[in-house]
């Protein structure tokens, strides 16, 4: 039995978001059997001036949200950063702004954490395309290298080969915090991977819990930007080695 009074901290990026997937990621958020929830978007492109403020209050209406505008554009590292300082809930769940989540996730999630005494949780995930239409049931079907581990002492595989997306996971929140600040040299899914994997627990379900939009302008795509071996090299070889 999940206990209501844990509360769950739903953190947002946005820059320049297509709206009709955001109106779709928002009512899927709106739409959580889980009711103890607050909502936390930090718009990270200045120069946008549409009124996300009342684009939200339309769809989300069955918790508290709020809009933090940026000053200056900061990358979706730093600004999920800033997101985990101020989130105050008991677990965190990292939202990006075109994917669609099933209505038991955040459900789901939480009553894996409580069960398995886990520090992180995450979940496999349905791929859509651009029209919303699911084309395979399994991130596995469309990056066939994608490896799900679980457990304790998962450090190796998490800076080897990260197999966790933030937009699946629960976190402790006071887990995330202990791993601010998140370095520049990684994605703020991977660093928590990383760190989790160092110091804590992971625990990965095997189910799809949301829908995970695969469009041209994705920010991790396989060999995104790679053509050549020196961009292997200066991409991949170059960055891990910064990493470590």
């Amino acid at each position: 039995m999940v206990n209501i009074l844990e509360k769950v901290s739903i953190l947002m990026a946005i820059y320049k978001p297509n709206i009709k997937w955001l109106i779709e990621q928002l009512e899927s958020l709106n739409n959580q059997t889980y009711k103890n929830l607050e909502l936390t978007v930090y718009n990270d492109c200045p120069e946008d001036k549409t009124n996300y403020e009342k684009i939200y209050a339309k769809y989300i209406t069955n918790f508290k949200f709020s809009i933090i505008r940026g000053e200056s554009n900061l990358g979706s590292t730093e600004v999920f950063a800033k997101l985990t300082e101020y989130a105050d809930g008991d677990y965190i769940a990292y939202c990006d702004q075109d994917d669609i989540w099933l209505p038991n996730k955040i459900k789901t999630l939480v009553e894996k954490i409580i069960e398995t005494n886990a520090d992180m949780v995450c979940s496999d995930m349905y791929v859509i395309d651009a029209e919303s239409k699911v084309v395979a049931d399994s991130i596995i079907k469309v990056r066939p290298r994608h490896v799900f581990y679980n457990g304790a002492n998962m450090f190796k595989q998490a800076i080897i080969h990260n197999w966790v997306t933030g937009c699946t996971v629960l976190i402790k929140t006071d887990m995330a915090k202990r791993a601010l600040p998140f370095p520049k040299e990684f994605v703020h899914d991977a660093w928590l991977a990383a760190y989790v994997g160092a110091y804590g627990k992971i625990v990965n379900l095997n189910k799809s819990l949301i829908k995970y939009r695969i469009h041209g302008n994705n920010q991790t795509t396989v060999l995104v930007g790679i053509n050549s071996k020196d961009d292997y090299y200066n991409d991949r070889i170059k960055s891990f080695k910064e990493k470590l």
